[in-house]
């Protein structure tokens, strides 16, 4: 008997099974749990060899252990997520994770000791090994993720399950703290998230809350020690974990939110100043922003080898006035690469930005009236304007809260933008504009008065302003002034004479798009638009063709998700439906059938 053809998915190239099974696992991921999604790509991977070893090798780059206390009983599950591949694979995982994830889905598995006494040496019940039913499982190993480079840790539930009268809390977060790093003993990487409910309400005496999270501080502590990375998240319910930490030296990355004093997190940082490459604080107060460039003298700190400075917060703070801070010589980040200020700017003066902009890369900052200020009065600004700076992407916001929401204030903002655009015309290629700027000023500013393209916007490749709203005739006044322009966002009215409705002005229109003005921009690619005020679907669908009639490598049209489908179902139509053979834009299907995806007939 002839031995059966192998199926044609047996024969696909590993690549593109590895895209398929991305793909399935995105689509459980939607509306499963992460086991469920580990499941359903399991279950492919029982199909052959191939697809087993592509998926299993996939997979298991993430494992994931979820830690759950049964009440009722007392004792400690763990499951592991590579139980549904079957034993053999269980027991290699450890070979292929590069990222272990533990959630505790209590807080009591840690402080009764149920963690560690689960995952102990001694302890090897696992899946499958000795009829366990519920599918969980504890380490086979005292080392068993030997390749896992982060270790992510994830507390949840709340105090309330943890007895309050336990003793010896500090020594059991001690020893899941030990556990822990046994199990990835080669992680330079950690994330610890704490979201436990406090329930201090409840008739629980508050001490013994505040000893809780203090041990659970002190498992941060031992987690964080010796580790080059630091990822350290805690609810603003937390008051007291952060007391408890106490970082060593030597990180290199560090992101906190804790809700802490400014002193005791500014200690925090300060320790680590000499080290740090990336710093991202979140939910900055004045108070800390203070302690990070100065010491209780005022005298100015230097971090040497930060790269990256990221500041964010919830609440908006005026700017502080650092007046022993104003000397020439303060400058905390010489070697500053990238800096991102979510919401305000905290200082009066030009602090952060003396001596970076020779170095710096990225900007991603808010134009307040205080920002605009301290730019017209900044030494380090007017240097940047005169000797040029070497950033590749602006991200620029005006504020839309304070009462000087003016055109004035428009215009400076707009000023500046185009400032710092002049300046680094050699390197820019990214420009992201949120809010109100004035679009007359912009689109005048990309056309010298010969009609040649402003050197501020000759090596743009991506911009984004939604908050401008494009006529068409605007459009192709910026397509026709950034000529390397690759991908665009904005908004389009389009209730305006460039979009007729009678089919006769419409083949006009498309014969100068397509001819008159055609090529109006060679490397145009990628559109994410979206219609300004009541714009009617069907005349966003028009001018989308219309626009890739004129530039020839426009393939990738995106709009609002509601109305995505119902866009590409109209260009659809205006190319290949009814209205194609009364010839409204038919006789370029050759032209767009690229644009609407459409293979048959075309």
């Amino acid at each position: 008997m002839a031995a059966a053809e192998p199926s044609c998915f047996q024969t696909l190239p590993a690549h593109i099974v590895s895209d398929i099974l991305d793909y399935c696992a995105q689509t459980s991921d939607n509306n499963a749990t992460t086991r469920r999604c580990r499941s359903s790509v399991a279950s492919y991977c029982n199909s052959c060899r191939l697809w087993r070893q592509v998926g299993v090798k996939k997979s298991l780059k993430s494992q994931m252990l979820v830690v759950r206390h049964d009440h009722r009983t007392g004792k400690t599950l763990v499951d592991d997520s590579s139980a549904p591949y079957g034993k053999e694979t269980a027991e290699s995982a450890h070979m292929l994770a590069k990222t272990l994830h533990v959630r505790f889905e209590s807080a009591a598995s840690i402080f009764d000791g149920g963690f560690a006494r689960a995952l102990s040496k001694n302890n090897k019940s696992s899946s499958g090994r000795d009829g366990n039913k519920d599918g969980c499982c504890c380490c086979w190993d005292s080392s068993c993720y030997d390749n896992a480079r982060r270790l992510l840790v994830e507390i949840a539930g709340s105090d309330a399950e943890v007895a309050s009268d336990r003793p010896g809390v500090d020594s059991m977060a001690a020893d899941a703290c030990r556990v822990l790093r046994r199990l990835a003993p080669r992680a330079t990487a950690v994330s610890v998230s704490v979201s436990v409910s406090v329930s201090r309400d409840m008739g629980r005496a508050s001490l013994d809350a505040h000893v809780h999270e203090s041990s659970i501080g002190k498992l941060i502590s031992g987690l964080v020690a010796g580790m080059s990375t630091a990822d350290v998240v805690c609810d603003s319910s937390q008051q007291h974990i952060a007391p408890a930490i106490e970082f060593t030296g030597g990180l290199v990355h560090l992101n906190m939110q804790l809700p802490v004093p400014a002193e005791l997190l500014g200690q925090i940082v300060r320790r680590n100043k000499e080290t740090l490459q990336s710093l991202h604080l979140q939910n900055l107060h004045p108070e800390l922003a203070k302690t990070l460039v100065s010491d209780k003298h005022g005298r100015p700190l230097v971090y040497p080898q930060l790269r990256r400075l990221r500041f964010s917060q919830h609440a908006i703070f005026g700017s502080v006035a650092l007046p022993q801070m104003v000397s020439d010589h303060g400058a905390p980040f010489p070697r500053l690469e990238s800096l991102t200020i979510d919401s305000s700017y905290m200082f009066a003066s030009d602090l952060v930005f003396r001596q970076t902009f020779a170095s710096l890369r990225q900007l991603s900052l808010p134009l307040t009236p205080g920002v605009l200020k301290m730019a017209s009065q900044s030494a380090a600004f007017d240097k940047a304007r005169k000797t040029g700076t070497r950033i590749s992407e602006l991200r620029l916001e005006t504020s839309v809260f304070d009462d000087a929401m003016t055109a004035s204030y428009t215009i400076q903002a707009t000023q500046l933008t185009l400032d710092l655009l002049s300046a680094s015309a050699k390197t820019i290629r990214t420009l992201r504009l949120s809010n109100v700027f004035d679009k007359p000023l912009l689109l005048q500013a990309m056309r010298r008065p010969g009609g040649t393209t402003a050197s501020a916007f000759t090596n743009l490749t991506n911009l984004g302003c939604m908050s401008l709203s494009l006529t068409m005739q605007d459009l192709v006044h910026v397509l026709s002034s950034i000529p390397r322009l690759t991908h665009l966002e904005c908004s389009l009215v389009t209730d305006s004479p460039d979009l007729p409705d009678d089919a006769e002005n419409t083949e006009s229109l498309a014969t100068y798009y397509s001819t008159t003005i055609f090529p109006l921009n060679k490397w145009f690619r990628s559109w994410h638009v979206v219609g300004y005020g009541n714009a009617r679907i069907a005349d966003m669908a028009l001018a989308v063709l219309l626009v890739a009639l004129a530039c020839p490598r426009l393939c990738a049209v995106r709009h609002s998700p509601l109305f995505q489908q119902e866009l590409d179902s109209l260009m659809h139509a205006l190319v290949l439906g009814d209205r194609a053979a009364e010839g409204l834009l038919g006789r370029y299907r050759d032209r767009l059938c690229h644009l609407i995806k459409v293979e048959q007939g075309c």
